[in-house]
């Protein structure tokens, strides 16, 4: 009976090993199967930390834009106001102008009735003389 039951026991001895022979190789597969998961995940986070920091470096191109383009805006400001002023000093000097060429008029034709009186012979030059 000894003998019987050691060959009993041995049979189950050699079923459980057998068991522990394929629970241990489907372990190692699932291992293997979270290993390459594990990989790609790694793969997928690198690929998310690239497209952050190539999405941050277009945010701060953006932002230099804009601040360039913000300089640009208070330059033309800038220009457009001493326009502005040249501009006025211009209608100023034009208004000035206008009221001296008024001014030189009024003061030939006076001159020209003032001489109006006085009679004036023709110049030998005038008339083919030297």
């Amino acid at each position: 009976m000894v003998a019987g039951e050691v060959r009993a026991l041995a049979g189950r001895s050699a079923a459980a090993a057998k068991e522990v022979k394929t629970l241990v190789a489907a372990s190692g597969a699932h291992v293997g199967e979270g290993a390459a998961l594990v990989l790609d995940a790694g793969a997928t986070m690198r690929d998310v930390v690239d497209q952050v920091n190539g999405a941050a470096t277009v945010m701060h191109a953006i932002t230099r834009a804009s601040r360039e383009q913000g300089d640009g805006i208070v330059g033309v400001n800038a220009a457009m106001r001493e326009l502005d002023a040249i501009t006025r000093r211009n209608a100023a000097q034009v208004e000035e102008s206008a009221l001296s060429s008024g001014n030189v008029a009024d003061e030939a034709a006076r001159l020209a009735q003032a001489l109006s009186v006085f009679q004036f012979a023709p110049s030998p030059a005038a008339m083919g003389g030297h």
